[in-house]
């Protein structure tokens, strides 16, 4: 944690009130997952470093798993080029346990 100095209290409440945003976040997406996989009978994920198993992922872990994802796109001429996002099985099996639809990546 890093000290914030803020002159107005309007922006502390501000910063409270993201700070809660993304903790709750945080919270949906880590029970969403684990629900997911007591509904399926998954047991652990192989999430961890060096793929190692774990029974209660966390959203930091989750979110590492799509750090390398990348749309790409560019002009050209008048037209707009874009190469559709590859994603590997596992985030595939991810975003399924999410309840996320993978063809939105695509």
């Amino acid at each position: 944690m890093t000290p914030v100095y803020l002159k107005k209290p309007r922006r502390a409440a501000g910063l409270i009130h993201a700070t809660l945003l993304a903790i709750l976040a945080d919270v949906m997406i880590e029970r969403e997952l684990r629900k997911s996989m007591a509904a399926a009978g998954i047991d652990s994920l192989h999430i961890l470093p060096e793929e190692k198993p774990s029974k209660t992922p966390t959203t930091a872990r989750i979110l590492e798993m799509f750090s390398g994802v990348a749309w790409y796109e560019f002009e050209r001429s008048e037209e707009t080029v874009t190469f559709p996002v590859k994603l590997a099985p596992f985030q595939v099996r991810l975003l399924k346990l999410l309840d996320v639809d993978p063809t939105a990546y695509a």
